[in-house]
């Protein structure tokens, strides 16, 4: 995703780090400050799938059976190894992030056009935020989604009448890669996990497929 909010996310990475003890039924079943239980929150899942522990696995299965949610736990490991994968691209991306939070360095002409520093885009999508840009898409959100989905979502309706090349979708088939077009969206789901390599050439194959709006940026 961008990180446009570096506050968020660092709250999200010290739930991750800091706790020492695996999540237990009764606290999946508590709700929140906000009336919510634990065991509905995107982000406890994501970080309990991210960490593996099988007490902890079973615990959140548990929470979904008593509250009549239809998760299994094939389902469970089918995710687990798209969301370490996100993880661990995130981890890598944290003290650059703090530190454009922190020092506050100047955004070049581009980043202000954008709206967020380069750095703070994740790897496989970055070149393609720059090239989508140059042609005149404006972007808000890009990169993971749950379950290993990757999306660029823009400003508008920029795709409503978009028809992928026969050349591009064949490329995307050729490597198990499912392409959805939204009115504002872009969406990929890779049938497994791909290096960030794989990922960002299939994201410059959709940019460059994608016909150009204006060149302003």
């Amino acid at each position: 995703m961008n990180f446009e909010s570096t506050s968020k996310n660092k709250i999200i990475y010290d739930l991750s780090e800091k706790r020492t003890t695996p999540w237990t039924f009764v606290e999946l079943d508590t709700p929140d400050k906000d009336g919510d239980k634990q065991g509905n929150n995107e982000t406890v899942m994501r970080h309990i799938l991210d960490r593996n522990i099988p007490s902890e696995t079973q615990a959140l299965l548990d929470f979904y059976q008593a509250n009549n949610i239809l998760v299994t736990r094939e389902l469970l490991d089918q995710i687990r190894p798209f969301e370490q994968q996100r993880f661990q691209i995130h981890r890598q991306m944290t003290d650059k992030i703090y530190e454009c939070d922190e020092n506050k360095p100047e955004k070049s002409e581009f980043e202000k056009k954008l709206g967020i520093y380069l750095k703070n885009i994740e790897p496989q999508v970055r070149q393609a935020i720059i090239n989508i840009s140059t042609k005149g898409y404006q972007t808000i959100y890009s990169g993971f989604e749950f379950g290993g989905r990757q999306t660029i979502w823009c400003r508008g309706d920029v795709f409503a009448n978009y028809q992928p090349s026969e050349q591009l979708l064949g490329q995307l088939k050729d490597r198990n890669i499912e392409l959805k077009i939204e009115p504002s969206k872009i969406n990929f789901q890779p049938k497994e996990v791909l290096d960030i390599s794989e990922l960002e050439k299939a994201w410059l194959q959709i940019v460059a497929d994608l016909p150009i709006l204006n060149s302003s940026i």
